[in-house]
């Protein structure tokens, strides 16, 4: 499951719409760094932080999503 940091550019929801990955999937740190890569392709993000942390179950893990946004285009 994806959490979004309070006040970020994207929701939770708006982030597993973008991630390539479901809920109760296999952990894979690939995915994560595809994730991050598409986030930071979408131009609005400089960098992006993804801290996975133990889920609602012993067998889950949360992903924690932290954006900086880019810079105003002019």
């Amino acid at each position: 499951r994806i959490q979004a940091a309070p006040g970020g550019l994207f929701d939770a929801e708006h982030l597993q719409t973008i991630a390539r990955f479901e809920p109760g999937d296999p952990y894979e740190t690939s995915e994560l760094d595809d994730l991050r890569r598409a986030l930071i392709a979408t131009g609005l993000v400089s960098t992006v932080s993804l801290t996975p942390e133990p889920g609602a179950a012993p067998d889950l893990v949360d992903v924690r999503v932290r954006v900086e946004p880019a810079p105003p285009r002019t």
